[in-house]
């Protein structure tokens, strides 16, 4: 490996997903997550392993995971 690696040594670049999907006015983050993986014509578990996310948390209400609460199938994470 070069020593021009800097923070990334070691590791794979992530390759940056085809298209940009902005979020709508007012629209919820699930919702826009799933327009995401919908874009990409992929699984939102396959969009959070090609972004290096917990494969886990694809199954989870994020949204309802950001104010402390986890929904029923994500409690143990």
């Amino acid at each position: 490996m070069s020593a021009g690696m800097g923070a990334a040594q070691g590791r794979a670049e992530i390759e940056p997903l085809a298209f940009r999907v902005r979020p709508l006015a007012g629209e919820c983050f699930e919702s826009w997550l799933h327009r995401l993986a919908a874009r990409h014509e992929t699984t939102r578990k396959a969009l959070f392993s090609h972004l290096g996310i917990e494969t886990a948390l694809a199954t989870c209400d994020l949204a309802s995971l950001a104010d402390g609460t986890a929904d029923v199938g994500c409690q143990s994470l």
